[in-house]
């Protein structure tokens, strides 16, 4: 019944919601904020990074990194359209995506190359400082209800 549920019924589209719902009435949200959730969470400096990446691989589809987008690829479809509820199943094709980055980075050079490690390097300190502010208040993480 539960895999009924995840999988035949929402293949079905009967609660697909392709738009956000007046405030203060919760369900599942869209799957433009669940990408967007996703982009919060991950932060916006990684996903400006993976986004040329992804863009990158996706031309050299024969190589390894191809194996990495096409990994992300069918990840990022079947959740969206499968289980968009949380972006907790996002999280399966996080390894592919931070090594389809590191790949990237590797592979530039001169200023593209700066730029990245600027931009890498001020993600992670995002992350500390977030991680920081975390251990001071666990209260600041705001829940969503759950089923």
């Amino acid at each position: 019944v539960h895999l009924g549920g995840h999988i035949l019924d929402r293949l079905q589209m009967n609660d697909l919601n392709l738009k956000d719902v007046a405030h203060g009435e919760w369900t599942y949200p869209s799957i433009v904020g669940l990408w967007h959730e996703f982009a919060v969470h991950v932060g916006f400096l990684v996903i400006a990074i993976a986004l040329p990446a992804l863009v990158r691989a996706a031309k050299r589809i024969r190589h390894a990194e191809g194996i990495f987008f096409l990994w992300i690829a069918i990840s990022a479809v079947g959740f969206s359209l499968v289980d968009w509820r949380q972006t907790k199943h996002l999280a399966q094709f996080l390894a592919p995506f931070a090594l389809l980055v590191g790949v990237y980075r590797a592979t530039t050079q001169g200023k593209l190359r700066l730029t990245l490690n600027a931009a890498l390097s001020a993600a992670v300190l995002w992350n500390v400082w977030r991680i920081i502010a975390l251990m001071r208040d666990f209260q600041s993480i705001k829940a969503l209800p759950i089923w």
